[in-house]
């Protein structure tokens, strides 16, 4: 290698020594240019439009009315009148204990208060007489529909009970028709169907109408017709082929002329026996109303609280018969039945649920933090978990519990939904996700609540002057109200135009 290659060479690293360092210089400057004031940050726009606040929970569907019913005395069910899924209206007879010895009671108690009302006839007293006479009256009236309600329900159950026989729907001769014994208890008019076929295990049947259930046919075992109290015998179990249909009542009895007569008698009599009883009490207003004897004497005021005795022990009497009939408190649905005919029961042994399926609401609890945004009125969307989320039910807060409840230090207030789309399959009991709106407000200019920052009360936000650069300037706003995804309303100080960052300092 010559002298000159050499020498050229020498001037090339010299010159390399020199720019490499000069161009990481340049390098850098211009890298803390491009930073701008040294911080990183995301680019936020303003949004524009709703801005709402919800509040979410979980809860139940509860029924507005949810009674469970017991008899007022210890006895034995002499009618169950209903069957679940009924609906009934209050002061409906649902079921009826055996009430005879208490029958007996009233009558007893009205011979006693006979007796009281004569002493104060003696007395010749013609206000309280008079008095004494319509109380007389008006208990004789209510004695008497006691007395006449519980002779036609007992013509109507021997009605119902007319010879039942089993009928088939094959016009065929030579089908074997099946005998049906036992008390009907059911209390209601209509049909069974018994229909028969062959399984795997024999001959059985099936049970449809007026009940339910299913068996195995026998020739020597009567086997139940589901709840009715009505059992069947087929003569021969190698012929179930055919259906059966037994009418409630049979009116081709022998006995149901007979039976069908004795009840419209009972029911005629009863109308007769009410009316006169009636115009007895009538009479008796009449009468105390054109009499005015202020004076009483000390036979008078004896015979007057023997009298009032014995009124009393009428209406005790009349009480405890009372308590063995069970009666519908207000109008729903019967749910669950829970005592049969023949049963024995007493007042700590739930007989029946009654349950309001028209008017449903949900029972939610809203935590502390949530419940100064609820209040009445509010609307409110359902889902039921048993129904699935794509089906949305309308609702609207109709109560607020005033006192909290507290759980493993957790305070929380209990609310209550209406539902106001009717669904039927919809029931108590079901889980349900209540959303509810708090708040909502059109055309709101709305931002990050972390991308304001409060000093001496006021707030701020970084707006960007330069996006390339990366800089940007502090200017104060006025903040509203807060929403949901913790979005801020911005009442003033920004436009939809301006741009914001979240600033994080290195």
């Amino acid at each position: 290698m010559n002298q000159t290659k050499l020498d050229t060479i020498k001037k090339f690293l010299f010159r390399k020594r020199i720019l490499i360092p000069l161009g990481i210089i340049i390098l850098v400057t211009a890298f803390s240019l491009a930073r701008g004031n040294g911080s990183s940050f995301t680019v936020i726009t303003p949004r524009q439009g709703v801005l709402s606040e919800t509040v979410r929970a979980t809860g139940q569907v509860t029924s507005s009315t949810d009674l469970n019913l017991s008899f007022g005395s210890q006895g034995e069910v002499r009618q169950v009148l209903v069957s679940v899924g009924d609906k009934v209206l209050k002061d409906a007879i649902l079921a009826t204990l055996d009430s005879r010895s208490l029958l007996a009671s009233v009558t007893q108690a009205r011979a006693t208060l006979l007796s009281a009302e004569a002493k104060v006839k003696q007395t010749g007293e013609g206000v309280l007489r008079a008095n004494v006479a319509l109380v007389n009256a008006r208990r004789d009236l209510e004695a008497t529909k006691i007395t006449h309600d519980s002779l036609v329900s007992s013509a109507y159950h021997e009605l119902l009970n007319s010879t039942p026989e089993a009928f088939s729907t094959d016009t065929s001769d030579d089908i074997s028709v099946p005998v049906i014994s036992g008390t009907y208890k059911l209390g209601k008019e209509g049909t069974i169907t018994l229909s028969g076929y062959y399984s795997s295990g024999g001959s059985s049947f099936r049970v449809s109408g007026l009940t339910t259930g299913s068996g195995m046919a026998t020739t020597n075992n009567p086997q139940p017709l589901g709840d009715s109290g009505l059992y069947v015998t087929f003569p021969n179990t190698s012929l179930i082929v055919s259906d059966w249909v037994i009418s409630i009542p049979n009116k081709k009895a022998s006995d149901y002329l007979t039976n069908l007569n004795a009840y419209n008698n009972a029911v005629k009599a009863r109308a007769q026996a009410v009316s006169k009883a009636q115009s007895v009490v009538d009479e008796k207003v009449a009468d105390l109303s054109i009499k005015r004897d202020p004076t009483f004497s000390a036979d008078t005021d004896l015979a007057r609280a023997e009298v009032l005795g014995a009124q009393g022990g009428l209406e005790s009497a009349i009480s405890k018969y009372e308590d063995t009939i069970l009666r519908a408190p207000a109008n729903g649905t019967i749910t669950k039945i829970d005592v049969k005919y023949g049963e024995t029961t007493d007042t700590n042994t739930p007989a029946m649920v009654l349950q309001d399926l028209e008017n449903l609401y949900v029972e939610a609890l809203i935590n502390e933090s949530n419940i100064t945004s609820i209040a009445l009125d509010q609307t409110v969307a359902i889902t039921i978990d048993a129904l699935g989320v794509d089906k949305v039910f309308a609702g609207k807060v109709v109560h607020v519990d005033p006192a909290s409840l507290t759980t493993d230090g957790v305070v929380n207030y209990k609310i209550k939904v209406s539902l106001i789309d009717k669904n039927p399959l919809i029931r108590p009991g079901m889980n349900a996700e209540i959303t509810i709106t708090a708040y909502s407000k059109e055309n709101v200019l709305s931002i990050p609540r972390a991308s304001v920052s409060t000093r001496d009360g006021k707030s701020y936000v970084n707006v960007i002057t330069n996006e390339k650069r990366h800089t940007f300037e502090e200017r104060e706003i006025k903040t509203g109200v807060m929403g949901d995804g913790n979005q801020i309303e911005v009442v003033s100080g920004l436009t939809a135009n301006d741009r914001i960052t979240l600033t994080v300092k290195k």
